[in-house]
């Protein structure tokens, strides 16, 4: 669609928008000379021109391969019912009423699809930015998104940790024990190769972690035999390669709760092994400085959301 404006310099600006076609402005001298560029250029684009691909499968796509890989896995499952729900819709023409109907067709937590409206936030505003849709086209401007959810602060017991070692599947099993072990992060431990345990100190060197710092990890003497076992399996097997698992966090998530399910487990998820784990140590008397290196957070107040530790804990280590 051309449009025409008068400027206060006394010249013509023409603006040619369409849909697939990143918006193109020029001046003119006069009113009919701004008008014949706009309705020659908008012919052109409908005839001649390959449109942008704006769709949110295109856009989602090119936001994850600009992603770290320790997060990439998470948002492509959040860009996947938004592919399934719209299709190849572009999304210069999507409207507050489609995201009402998403929420509805979802039917999952508000946290879940709050996140994927966020996603598809973040592919427009990718889409502006880029000039592939208009500037001013906006619809999440003044839109509520779902509430999120209550932070799922779950603490496992050890009866119902062990439990869930004796169903899952013994290629996850090994992620479950050091999760528990350390507290560590489901990517951090999907990160873990070879060349990164330091055997003789008991440590495991993070190269890359959340808040995009380097840290080390202490083992417990549980967390170093467990990965020693792996790499013997690996050995074993003739694997060469170096990181020590090749499954998907998302696979992993998986796996723990349909474990849960089958034992009837209630509330917990995958990332309840690291809130149990700092909780633990916090109980056995671990100063703030050493659950910070436990956890790997810089800032106590993060830290005290995963530390569940009450006034008798405190009574016990008091004697």
């Amino acid at each position: 669609m051309a449009t025409i404006k008068a400027l206060p310099s006394g010249n013509y600006r023409a603006q040619v928008r369409l849909s697939g076609h990143k918006p193109t402005s020029k001046t003119f001298s006069t009113h009919d000379e701004a008008l014949a560029w706009a309705n020659q250029l908008e012919q052109q684009l409908r005839s001649e021109v390959k449109p942008v691909d704006v769709s949110v499968s295109s856009i989602g796509t090119i936001l994850l391969n600009e992603l770290k890989a320790s997060t990439k896995d998470k948002y492509q499952y959040r860009l996947k019912p938004l592919v399934q729900y719209f299709g190849s819709r572009p999304l210069d023409v999507f409207t507050t009423q489609d995201l009402n109907q998403y929420i509805k067709y979802r039917a999952v937590s508000n946290g879940t699809v709050r996140a994927e409206l966020q996603y598809l936030s973040r592919c427009m505003k990718y889409a502006r930015a880029q000039g592939m849709i208009s500037r001013e086209l906006d619809i999440f401007k003044d839109y509520k998104l779902p509430k999120a959810s209550k932070p799922r602060d779950r603490v496992l017991t050890e009866k119902e940790y062990n439990r869930i070692l004796m169903d899952i599947s013994p290629k996850v099993m090994p992620i479950v024990v050091i999760l528990w072990e350390t507290g560590m992060r489901r990517s951090e431990v999907l990160s873990i190769t070879r060349d990164c345990i330091n055997w003789d100190d008991k440590t495991l060197h993070l190269a890359d972690t959340k808040n995009g710092e380097a840290r080390d990890v202490p083992l417990s003497t549980k967390a170093v035999q467990v990965l020693n076992g792996v790499i013997q399996e690996l050995n074993r097997l003739g694997y060469t390669r170096q990181h020590l698992f090749d499954l998907t966090a998302y696979s992993v998530s998986q796996a723990f709760r349909r474990s849960c399910d089958r034992l009837g487990i209630k509330g917990a998820v995958l990332h309840s092994l690291r809130h149990t784990a700092c909780t633990r140590y916090a109980k056995k008397g671990l100063s703030i400085p050493q659950l910070q290196a436990v956890s790997g957070h810089k800032d106590y107040r993060s830290l005290q959301r995963y530390t569940h530790v009450q006034a008798k804990d405190v009574a016990r280590i008091l004697g």
